[in-house]
Parts: C-alpha cells; sequence; structure tokens
C-alpha cells in the first residue's frame, strides 16, 4: 500500500521537527496529509467498487476458517447485539463456545439473544451470557469486568467490537471525547481489567476492530479533546487509528505469553453503526447499500478470521482486511513511538479514574463516619468478660488500632505478645497498657522486636514466641504502611508489598503449628477498602517502573484478600478461621508516611468529624477475633463487624492460588499442601 512518497514526505516531516524547523515540518506534514487524504480516498472508492462487484457474484469475498467444535472456549464480544458482533456471536454459538454479550442497550441484547436462539437452536441458550456494558462509561467498564472477573474462570477470546461511527460532538459524563471514549478508551480500560482471566486461557487472542478510515487519523496529541477542530470524520478516523496503536503496543507488552492480538477491518458494511450519518449520506445509502456495503455476516469474517483462524495464529500485533494480513501501512501509523505515548496517555486516563473511585470510597465512608460518630448505624463486637485462656499475637501494636485492640483485650486478662518495629514506641505502649489494666494481668503483656520488612527479623521474632508460649489462639495481621514513597525491603520486595501483605503472610505460616495447637484459632489480617482500586501486578509485583503510592497500596490490600480466600481453604479441615477486616476510616498515624496530599489534606480538615477514634476503629478487629457470631465463617472480608460480600471482582480463587504459589516462592517456603481441599468453598452468596 505505502509507497516511497509517503515515506518520504513523513522521514522530511521528522527530520524537520528534530531540528526545531517547525514551519519547514508543518508543510511536509500538511504535503503527507494531503497524500494520504487522496490514497484514503480512491481505497474506499476500490472497497465500494469491490463490494459491488461481491454483490454480483462475480468476486467473492474472502471467510475464516474456524474450527468446527469451540466447545469450551469462552468468547467475550462488545456490541453484541446488532450487526459483525451479533454475526460473530452466531457464528461462535452454532460452534458450542461459551459466549458473553457486552451490550449498551439491554432491551435490545434480549431481543438479539432470541434471534441468536432462533439460529442456532434452543439448545444452545445456556451458552449465552448477557452483561451491561456502555463504554462511554468508565464506571460501566469496571462493573462489566468486575461481573465477567466473578462468573468466569477464563476468556480465550476477545473481541473489541463494539462502537460508534461518526457521531456528533459529545462529551461523556467522564469528560472524554465520545468517538474516542466508546471506540478505543473503554476497550483498553476493559481489555486491561481483564487481562489476568485472559492469561488465564491455554491460548488466548484479542481483536480490536479498526476501520480503512485510520489511514487520516491524527492523534492530536496537544489537543486531545479536539477543541475548535472537531469534525465527527476526524474524531471516528483518530479512534480508528488509536485502535491500530493499542494492537500494536499491546503486542510488544504481551509479547512473551500465550495471547495475540489483531486489528482488524471489517470492510464497509450495512450496519446500525452508519445512523449518525448526515441525511444526504443516508438518503444515498438507503438506494445502494445493498450494492456498496456488505452484509454484517460477511463483515464478521475478518474479525471471525483473527478471532480463530490458525493461519494467524502464531501473528500478532497486525492489521488485517478481507481475512488477510495488510503488509504495508503508512509510516505514520506503524510509529511505534506515537504507539507508546497514546498508551501511557491513555494509562494516565486509567489511573485518574482508580483515583476517582479512591477518592469517592473516601467521601462516601467519611459520610458514614460523620453519622456513625453521633451514634448512628456504628456496630460493636461483643467480646467475653474473660479471656484469661487466650495467648494473642498482634502486630504493630505500638500505636492506632494495634494498641487500642492489645489493650481491650489485656483489661480481659489474655495473654497479649506485641509485635513492634519501633521499640523505643514498642515500650511506651507497653507502659499505657500495664497501666490502664488490672494489676493482676500485668505479666501477661509482652514486647518482642519486629521488623515486617526483614524476614530474618520475622524468624527471630517466631523463635521468641515459641520461647513464651507452646500456643497462640489469635494472631493479629495489624501492621501497615500507607502510600509512602517508592522503596524496598530488606529482601528487595517493594515496601507496602512486604510490609502489608508478604511480611504477614510468612509470619503467619510459621506461627500456623502454634495456632493448630489452638482449640479455636483465629487469624485476622487487616485489609482496607483500598482494595477495590486494588490490581494484581503479578508479571511485575514490584511495579518496577510503574510505581505509585496508590497502585501499590491497592494491590497490598488486595493481596490479603486473596491470601484470605486461599488460606481458608487449605485450612478448612483444621480448627482455624480466617478473616479479612476493613477498619474503617481512622485517625491514626498510618497517614504519616504518606505522599499523597489529598489524603493528608482530608486527614487534617474532616479528621475530627469523618475519622473513627481507634476505639471505634478496632472493633471490626475484635469481631473477628472473638465474638461467637462469626466462630464458624473463615475466608470472608467484613467491616463495621458485619460480613461483607460486595467486593471487586479481582478476589477470586484463581487469582488466590495463583498468589499463594508466588507468595511461597518469594518467602522461600516449601509447600506441603499444594492440594487445596476441594470440599470447602467460600460462600460469596
Amino acid at each position: 500500500m505505502s509507497t516511497s512518497i509517503d515515506v518520504q514526505l513523513y522521514k522530511l516531516k521528522q527530520q524537520q521537527t528534530n531540528l526545531n524547523n517547525f514551519n519547514m515540518a508543518a508543510t511536509y506534514g500538511l504535503l503527507y496529509q494531503i497524500y494520504i487524504n487522496i490514497y484514503f480516498q480512491l481505497a474506499a472508492i476500490g472497497e465500494t467498487v469491490a463490494n459491488s462487484i461481491n454483490f454480483l457474484g462475480i468476486y467473492r469475498r474472502r471467510r475464516a476458517k474456524m474450527p468446527e467444535n469451540l466447545q469450551g472456549k469462552t468468547v467475550m464480544i462488545t456490541g453484541a447485539n446488532s450487526g459483525i458482533g451479533k454475526e460473530c456471536a452466531i457464528a461462535c454459538a452454532i460452534r458450542g463456545a461459551q459466549i458473553i454479550l457486552a451490550c449498551r442497550d439491554q432491551t435490545k441484547a434480549l431481543e438479539a439473544v432470541e434471534q441468536i436462539v432462533a439460529t442456532v437452536g434452543k439448545e444452545r441458550r445456556d451458552q449465552l451470557f448477557l452483561v451491561e456494558l456502555d463504554l462511554s462509561s468508565l464506571d460501566s467498564v469496571r462493573k462489566c469486568a468486575q461481573q465477567v472477573e466473578n462468573r468466569f474462570e477464563r476468556i480465550d477470546v476477545l473481541i473489541n467490537n463494539a462502537g460508534v461511527m461518526m457521531c456528533p460532538q459529545w462529551n461523556t459524563k467522564d469528560g472524554y471525547e465520545y468517538q474516542l471514549a466508546t471506540n478505543h478508551l473503554g476497550h483498553f480500560l476493559l481489555t486491561n481489567l481483564l487481562m489476568e482471566k485472559i492469561k488465564s486461557a491455554p491460548s488466548a487472542r484479542i481483536v480490536n476492530l479498526s476501520s480503512i478510515a485510520h489511514m487520516p487519523g491524527q492523534m492530536y496529541f496537544d489537543n486531545f479533546d479536539m477543541d475548535g477542530i472537531y469534525t465527527p470524520f476526524k474524531s471516528y478516523a483518530r479512534s480508528k487509528l488509536a485502535n491500530i496503536f493499542f494492537t500494536r503496543e499491546l503486542a510488544k507488552r504481551l509479547k512473551n505469553t500465550n495471547i495475540t492480538v489483531y486489528s482488524a477491518h471489517p470492510g464497509m458494511v450495512n450496519t446500525e453503526l452508519k445512523r449518525h450519518l448526515n441525511k444526504i449520506q443516508q438518503f444515498f445509502l438507503k438506494w445502494l447499500n445493498k450494492m456498496i456495503l456488505i452484509s454484517p455476516e460477511l463483515g464478521a469474517q475478518t474479525s471471525l478470521y483473527c478471532a480463530f483462524d490458525e493461519r494467524v495464529s502464531n501473528q500478532t500485533g497486525h492489521y488485517y482486511a478481507n481475512c488477510s494480513r495488510v503488509e504495508k501501512l503508512f509510516p505514520h501509523v506503524t510509529d511505534d513511538s506515537d504507539s507508546a505515548k497514546l498508551w501511557e496517555l491513555i494509562s494516565d486516563v486509567k489511573d485518574k479514574h482508580l483515583k476517582l473511585m479512591g477518592c469517592q470510597n473516601i467521601f462516601t465512608e467519611s459520610t458514614i463516619n460523620f453519622w456513625r460518630k453521633l451514634g448512628i448505624g456504628l456496630r460493636r463486637a461483643q467480646l467475653p468478660e474473660h479471656l484469661d485462656d487466650k495467648v494473642v499475637v498482634i502486630t504493630g501494636a505500638n500505636r492506632g488500632i494495634g494498641l487500642e485492640t492489645a489493650r481491650i483485650i489485656a483489661e480481659r486478662g489474655a495473654t497479649v505478645i506485641l509485635g513492634c518495629r519501633n521499640m523505643q514506641r514498642g515500650y511506651e505502649a507497653l507502659k499505657l497498657i500495664i497501666d490502664s489494666i488490672d494489676p493482676l494481668y500485668k505479666n501477661n503483656v509482652t514486647l518482642i522486636h519486629l521488623d515486617l520488612l526483614s524476614f530474618e527479623s520475622i524468624y527471630k521474632f517466631c523463635n521468641a514466641v515459641f520461647n513464651l508460649t507452646d500456643r497462640v489462639d489469635v494472631l493479629i495481621n495489624n501492621a501497615g504502611i500507607m502510600m509512602c514513597a517508592e522503596g524496598k525491603s530488606m529482601d528487595g520486595y517493594e515496601t507496602q508489598l512486604a510490609g502489608n501483605y508478604l511480611g504477614p503472610f510468612l509470619l503467619t505460616n510459621l506461627l500456623l503449628t502454634h495456632l493448630k495447637r489452638s482449640k479455636a484459632g483465629r487469624i485476622v489480617n487487616l485489609s482496607s477498602i483500598a482494595h477495590n482500586v486494588g490490581i494484581m501486578h503479578f508479571d511485575n509485583i514490584n511495579l518496577v517502573g510503574n510505581y505509585t503510592p496508590q497502585r501499590a497500596y491497592g494491590q497490598s490490600k488486595l493481596a490479603v484478600l486473596l491470601w484470605g480466600r486461599e488460606l481458608a481453604k487449605r485450612l478448612s479441615e483444621s480448627n482455624i478461621h480466617v478473616y479479612s477486616v476493613h477498619p474503617g476510616l481512622i485517625g491514626t498515624d498510618l497517614y504519616t508516611n504518606t505522599v499523597n496530599p489529598f489524603v493528608g489534606y482530608c486527614k487534617r480538615i474532616f479528621g475530627s468529624i469523618s475519622f473513627l477514634n481507634t476505639v471505634d476503629g478496632s472493633q471490626t478487629t475484635l469481631y473477628c477475633a472473638f465474638d461467637e457470631r462469626v466462630a464458624s465463617e473463615s475466608g470472608h472480608y467484613y467491616k463495621n463487624c458485619k460480613r461483607d460480600n460486595n467486593m471487586t471482582g479481582r478476589v477470586n480463587d484463581q487469582d488466590s492460588l495463583r498468589l499463594w504459589k508466588l507468595s511461597m516462592e518469594l518467602c522461600k517456603l516449601t509447600d506441603n499442601n499444594d492440594n487445596v481441599e476441594a470440599s470447602y468453598k467460600i460462600d460469596d452468596e
């Protein structure tokens, strides 16, 4: 396709830009754009002629070669209620695949399901699953991804098919230009959120629908909202170029995985996509569409070719049209520096949305806490009056929730072992506890040094515990770090992951023998509502080159929940129960190390009215550690002294097992119980 003219013009433009000769660069850029536009017009005319010849039966478009049997495959298709998406769904369903139809208009989606069933047979109805997805809404994308994560173990094929074409200048509720948001940004977020499910397939494929209209497309990085330059076609062309960029960059990032990525031009197809064209264009197409536009069934062939055809199984990152790889693209399309630039720009959008969700979580909980502080809606743990027969280990017990929890337990006569990193503060806490309890119990409280950022320190702590007692009844993994600057533990792991998760993971495993000697042992792990915005970066667990304080904190707290589920399974035949806890927004020193000014600002301004005190903040921990109402439960998540099943879909058994195996490797532990008890399933209902 590409000739020396466009290559030379593009090179000259780049050379002049590098020399800061912007006038000449603009001239060459204009000539290059004129050339592309002429070529695009000729290519579009050529395609309409080819479609007309196909209509007359003189020439036949190529078709995909699909396997006869797709049973066992899970295929997710966006925009599957009409046009190309529906035809893809029919082709997959008739071969036995499990289909996830992700659609915005649920009424049309239900109609589409009935039409698909009428075509493939009633016996295939159970293979069709409907989820709501509005790609113009980042919240809707996240909810859709969560539903899919909750229900399906893996995704073998993701076809990012949905789109809009040449609509007026609209903005989404998130503030982004509508065509770019729907055609590209929504699919970018969806694909990234589902990546772990896609990686779970033995051999997975991602198909992104582009268009011949990508040719004259420009990214407008300096004016991303296209203020003052918007036209429906410019925006559409940009969104389709973005999908090719996305495909190329994603293929690079997934190079050594089991996933291949494709961008597809379906052809000029007679679908509802043309509904936003002006009246003249629609009048023209009304009379000629059968001749110059191909049917949705034919239009689906290139998507199916990329999704299933064995002829492209070892290809990735390329662009396809008419069931064939397009070998030559314009140089601005293959400029991988722009692909990387777009990826980083859109990733910032994704991260901003995660931060917004985090802010919404803080605002919502702050509002609830305001009423709780007035005595409305705050639940409390029901503790036994006497805990003389209990041995309790608490980490991070020199301040905040840990200190208050230790004091409440100690005053009921329990043997309490305080694990603290800062020994000066530890001795201050020890004195405070002893001074506040019955003198009869003052010898029941012991302080031992524990630095969760050091595996060596954890081993020494456990040896000290072994010398002190022959059993542990309750282990409360309370210590934590919140949104600190990037750093590493003594063993080389990212600070928040090590302090909030890996350290407690190792500690718990080392103390399991002592916990099993208890008549009824409990393990309480402190998580956070921040798990909702957490993502496990299994392939980059230390977030090298990808660190932000919020990202690391969210990952560490999600890890705690995943670990709690897996640990509960592995201990299902024992006397030990496991609990994950969100204590609430508490006015503690946990915010000391945060580098996020927003969080610090919230604490300073709203702390007195919206942050719980440590007595109230310790209640859910105490509830899980001692309350008889949860004595038979294990593996669940709790907040405000109540079990909460409203967790992110990223809390699932598959990722729990994967994290367990990774953690055993990182902590250099031997796993003698690789076969999880199949009889125990955590009920999230």
